[in-house]
């Protein structure tokens, strides 16, 4: 008896670690499923822009440093919307916020020098692999910090059903020192 008792609580032991995995891994694909939802919504303005610049100028040479300067202002739009959440939702928010400012140093400096550039007609003032780099890494910036704020969303929606779940299960209740039976 002993031994089966041992053998039932090892097969429930193995049920709730798989349970907690497939929990866990389907908060993150839905937690990524959200994030590129909003990253698409967010850079779909550009994404046409950018095709539009590149319909017009087929077959003449392409100016990059203005496709690049357009998701250098996205992305930089992108890191204040999600600074503005992160900063009213989250409660330690002292890396996000630091990242968020990182990113959004890259995408100012970059975007302010490309712009200069642009307006004056200088051609290889600065190498394009500066600008191609900034917008890579504040794009992947604002990747973490939508990952960041979708988490953060989930966290406290699952906050918010367990506790309705354990309002649903109580049965009484107590206000202003008094048990209530429900």
């Amino acid at each position: 008896m002993g031994e089966r008792a041992s053998t039932q609580l090892n097969g429930n032991a193995k049920k709730s670690f798989w349970g907690k995995v497939w929990k866990v891994g389907f908060e993150i694909l839905n937690i990524t499923k959200k994030t590129l939802f909003w990253i698409v919504l967010s850079y779909l303005i550009p994404i046409i822009n950018i095709v539009i610049i590149l319909g017009v100028k087929k077959g003449q040479g392409v100016y990059w440093l203005g496709i690049v300067n357009i998701i250098l202002a996205t992305n930089a739009c992108f890191i204040i919307g999600a600074m503005n959440y992160i900063y009213n939702s989250l409660k330690d928010r002292e890396t996000a916020n630091f990242l968020a400012f990182i990113g959004l140093a890259i995408c100012i400096a970059a975007f302010g020098i490309s712009t200069f550039e642009i307006e004056m007609k200088i051609s290889g003032g600065i190498p394009q692999i500066f600008y191609n780099t900034s917008a890579i890494l504040s794009f992947i910036i604002c990747l973490i910090l939508a990952y960041v704020s979708q988490k953060e969303e989930i966290v406290k929606k699952n906050y918010i059903q367990s506790i309705i779940q354990k309002g649903k299960s109580a049965d009484q209740t107590e206000i202003n020192g008094q048990n209530f039976k429900l």
